[in-house]
C-alpha cells in the first residue's frame, strides 16, 4: 500500500538524439519542472511528459473503500498491509453497515491519525498526506543507447544537490524516483534589487534594478532594467553569455550599459534560490538581488 501523500508524479520521459532541447510537459510544480529540465540536460535527455499522482487522505480511504467492498470477505485482505494499514480495515470493518460516507470519514481518520505516527520516514502511506518533499517517478523509454543514457540520468539525479533522494529503476522498463524538497524554489522568475556606485563627481548614487529570469528549451535567458544615469528613463539589456549553474549555484552575465559599455557580472544564489550575491561587477556598483514570489 505504498500511495503517495505529497506529491508523486510520473515522468515519462523519451529520448532522441543529438539533444538540442528539453520540453517538459504536464501539470507540475514550476521548481519540479525547472530542475527536470536540468536534469534532462545533463543526461541528454530531450523531452519528459510529467503526470500527477498526489494523493490527500481521503483519496487514500476512498480507494481502500473500493478495494475492500469489493470482495466478500474484506477480513481476509488484512494481511496484505501492514500495521498501519490494518487499522484502516478494522475502521471499515467496525463503520461497514453505515452509509458510505461515514466509512470514509472513520477510515479518513484513521489514516490521518496512522500518517502523525509514523512519521515523514514512514513506508506504509508513504504518498499520502502533507510532506516536506515533492515525490516523483521517471519511467524512461530510450531507443539509443539505453545503458548509457540511463547511466547518464541515474548519475544526474544522485549527484545533484536539489535531489533529496533517487533510486534507480530495479528491472529494465522500470521508473526511477525522486524527491525534491518542497522549499526548492525557482531561479526563473522576477527578481529585484539596489545598487549603490559613485559618478563622475564621487557623489553616491544609489538605484533599484530589476532583472528577469526564465528556463526555456535551449537553457536560461534573461533581460535587466535600471535607469538612465539621469534618471529619467529606463534601460533594458538583454543578457548575454549567460551561464547557471545549479550544482555550483552560480551566475553569470554580461551586458551592454546605455552608453555601449559591455558590463560582467557573477554572483552566487543563497540555498533557497531567492538571493543572488555578486561577486564580481566590472561597473564598479555594489549591487544585491532578492527574489520577487
Amino acid at each position: 500500500m505504498k500511495t503517495g501523500l505529497c506529491l508523486s508524479l510520473m515522468v515519462l520521459v523519451f529520448f532522441t538524439v543529438p539533444l538540442h532541447a528539453q520540453t517538459v510537459s504536464g501539470s507540475v510544480p514550476s521548481p519540479v519542472r525547472e530542475l527536470v529540465m536540468d536534469l534532462l540536460q545533463e543526461a541528454g535527455i530531450a523531452s519528459a511528459r510529467m503526470i500527477s499522482r498526489r494523493r490527500s487522505t481521503r483519496q487514500e480511504a476512498e480507494f481502500l473503500y473500493r478495494v475492500l467492498s469489493a470482495t466478500d470477505d474484506p477480513a481476509s485482505l488484512k494481511q496484505r498491509f501492514g500495521e498501519a494499514g490494518q487499522k484502516v480495515v478494522d475502521a471499515y470493518l467496525a463503520h461497514k453497515p453505515k452509509p458510505r460516507r461515514v466509512i470514509l470519514a472513520a477510515m479518513d481518520a484513521v489514516i490521518r491519525n496512522q500518517i502523525s505516527l509514523l512519521g515523514d520516514n514512514r513506508t506504509e502511506f508513504a504518498y499520502v498526506g502533507p510532506s516536506k518533499v515533492h515525490k516523483f517517478f521517471v519511467f524512461p523509454e530510450i531507443d539509443v543507447d539505453p545503458a548509457t543514457l540511463t547511466w547518464r540520468l541515474e548519475e544526474a539525479m544522485a549527484s545533484h544537490p536539489d535531489v533529496v533522494k533517487s533510486s534507480a529503476p530495479v528491472e529494465a522498463g522500470g521508473g526511477f524516483h525522486i524527491e525534491v524538497t518542497k522549499a526548492l524554489r525557482t531561479i526563473s522568475g522576477l527578481w529585484r534589487g539596489r545598487c549603490r556606485e559613485n559618478d563622475q563627481d564621487g557623489e553616491s548614487v544609489r538605484y533599484h534594478h530589476v532583472m528577469k529570469l526564465a528556463r526555456g528549451k535551449t537553457g536560461y535567458t534573461g533581460a535587466r532594467k535600471s535607469p538612465s544615469r539621469d534618471g529619467e528613463t529606463w534601460v533594458n539589456s538583454r543578457l548575454r553569455n549567460l551561464k547557471i549553474d545549479r550544482r555550483a549555484k552560480t551566475i553569470s552575465y554580461s551586458y551592454q550599459n546605455e552608453r555601449g559599455k559591455q558590463i560582467d557580472i557573477a554572483g552566487q544564489f543563497n540555498r533557497d534560490y531567492n538571493r543572488i550575491k555578486f561577486t564580481k561587477n566590472t561597473s564598479g556598483a555594489k549591487c544585491r538581488l532578492r527574489k520577487r514570489f
